[in-house]
């Protein structure tokens, strides 16, 4: 008697929930057969851009490119934001505070297309090779290497500093150096005016002069890095929890208010932080003057 086979219909969803991990990984390495010198580990993240992943260069290959790398990567219809980003890395390559890109390749995808945000099969891809940074996002090393924030200050404003983009290297002798990471947002201000009608960034960071009179600029940055110092600091967001977008945009814009400054810190630190935070955009501190500033400057 011929045996009786039980057909289903296969979903999408069902394949990643049986295969798992593994599929993952196949999926990976499949998105990256066109770079023959790498061999991709495992996926990073998600951006407003792109698609962000840890890759290996393959031993046997010497093609001038360091081990480990993170890349980039976007349909090649949107990339754009990641073609102006490796312009901006151009100009700011010789900065030891900024990471490093080792540039970029256009590739045709052989890979069919998945709702977790895998491309069409012979879709053209852009990717742009970074820097891998392995110690992750700024921590309670702010102290030590806050004053390498502003290093990329050569005429471009990040639009976006916050602790996920700022990025710890480790140093050889087990410290860390921060570095700035995700242009993707920047200004370019010998090509775009200080005021412009998109308003750029995470708005949590932004400042008073940002959600007032679209005035994005070096100082805006400075006030960003304060609400980091702050949150990096308190554990807990500048402007807190509980309030809405629309809520806190008010309240930042169109208040007297700052965030407060923990009580349980330095009385450098308070000074440093005030400084960054002065709602008057002109008073507010400029970086240099940050950079000798002795809550970050003095010698432990």
């Amino acid at each position: 008697m011929k045996k009786l086979t039980k057909t289903t219909k296969t979903t999408k969803s069902a394949i990643l929930k049986r295969r798992g991990y593994s599929y993952l990984k196949q999926y990976w390495q499949k998105k990256f057969r066109n770079s023959s010198f790498l061999e991709c580990k495992r996926f990073l993240g998600r951006g407003s851009f792109g698609s962000v992943y840890f890759v290996r260069r393959k031993p046997s290959k010497n093609d001038g490119f360091p081990e480990e790398m993170a890349v980039k990567t976007a349909k090649m219809s949107k990339a754009s934001t990641l073609r102006y980003e490796k312009r901006l890395f151009s100009i700011l390559k010789s900065s030891p505070y900024v990471i490093r890109c080792y540039g970029d390749q256009e590739t045709e995808e052989d890979v069919g297309g998945y709702s977790f945000g895998a491309f069409n099969k012979g879709e053209k891809i852009y990717k742009l090779f970074l820097e891998f940074c392995s110690g992750g996002s700024l921590n309670d090393y702010i102290k030590k290497s806050v004053n390498g924030c502003f290093h990329a200050n050569e005429g471009i404003v990040h639009c976006d500093i916050k602790p996920d983009n700022i990025l710890l290297v480790p140093r050889n002798d087990h410290g860390f150096t921060a570095k700035i990471a995700d242009f993707g947002l920047s200004k370019d201000l010998f090509l775009e005016s200080e005021e412009s009608p998109d308003i750029r960034g995470s708005y949590r960071y932004m400042s008073p002069e940002i959600i007032m009179e679209g005035l994005q600029t070096f100082s805006a940055d400075i006030w960003a890095l304060g609400c980091v110092v702050v949150e990096m600091m308190s554990g807990e967001p500048a402007w807190g929890y509980g309030l809405g977008r629309k809520k806190l945009l008010k309240r930042i814009g169109y208040t007297s208010e700052v965030p407060e400054i923990p009580n349980n810190i330095s009385e450098d630190a308070k000074d440093f932080v005030s400084k960054c935070l002065n709602r008057c955009s002109i008073f507010r501190c400029r970086a240099l003057d940050l950079l000798e500033h002795p809550f970050i400057s003095e010698e432990d």
